[in-house]
């Protein structure tokens, strides 16, 4: 084995995040008597995303974007409701909608047979995070597990990698790998380290920005094949 640590993103890359994401939605809206339909679920995402990269960038506080994201939709639909009981019955549902993507713990547990140490460095908050990693069952794999909200770092700010590589004891002539699905937040982020990058791209999603992963994968059963 050519690494010394395989770090994991976790959503959408072990977990099934859009999966959990879309019923946590689903049931805070039915809870407001608002019809998921198309163009609301929608224009939320839209909010949501704009808060998260307020929040990647440093313009907003992770506690401020878990209020920021439902003032601004009911201030779009024009409904009435308090942010921050929304916030806490979506992550309540989050918590419990906790779903691996197909062949994750297979792939886990034949990495964790060939003794390379694993870590997870994931984007989100920790009180929702720790809770789903350990739903799911996957924490006894990892050594380290790393949350943006606790380090006070979100992917793809250098300070995410750096206090990253300081928790694994890595420098720059260890060789790291770094899998995940985001372009910008996984694979730009970590190839800024000197890091290999795998990019886990399930969709075949074009390349939309000018980074060249050292490996790309549709299943995460050919990580395997790359680590042979």
């Amino acid at each position: 084995m050519k690494y010394s640590w395989l770090v994991f993103d976790a959503d959408n890359t072990l977990l099934d995040f859009n999966r959990s994401a879309g019923i946590a939605l689903t049931e805070t809206l039915q809870s407001m008597d608002i019809i998921p339909e198309k163009a609301i679920v929608d224009l939320y995402h839209k909010i949501n995303l704009e808060c998260w990269g307020d929040l990647e960038a440093g313009r907003i506080t992770p506690a401020e974007l878990k209020l920021l994201r439902f003032s601004r939709f009911l201030d779009q639909l024009g409904a009435a409701g308090d942010p921050e009981q929304l916030n806490a019955y979506y992550f309540d549902v989050l918590r419990r909608s906790t779903y691996l993507l197909d062949g994750a713990r297979d792939v886990l547990e034949k990495l964790g047979h060939l003794g390379v140490p694993m870590a997870i460095a994931t984007n989100g908050l920790a009180e929702v995070q720790h809770h789903r990693l350990a739903k799911a069952g996957i924490v006894p794999f990892f050594q380290e597990i790393i949350v943006s909200e606790e380090i006070g770092y979100f992917k793809p700010n250098p300070g995410f990698f750096h206090t990253t590589a300081e928790r694994l004891q890595v420098d720059e002539k260890d060789p790291v790998l770094m899998i995940g699905d985001s372009l910008r937040s996984d694979i730009a982020g970590a190839q800024h380290m000197g890091w290999d990058t795998c990019w886990f791209n399930p969709n075949k999603e074009d390349q939309s920005l000018p980074v060249a992963p050292d490996f790309t994968i549709g299943q995460l059963d050919e990580l395997l094949e790359i680590l042979s």
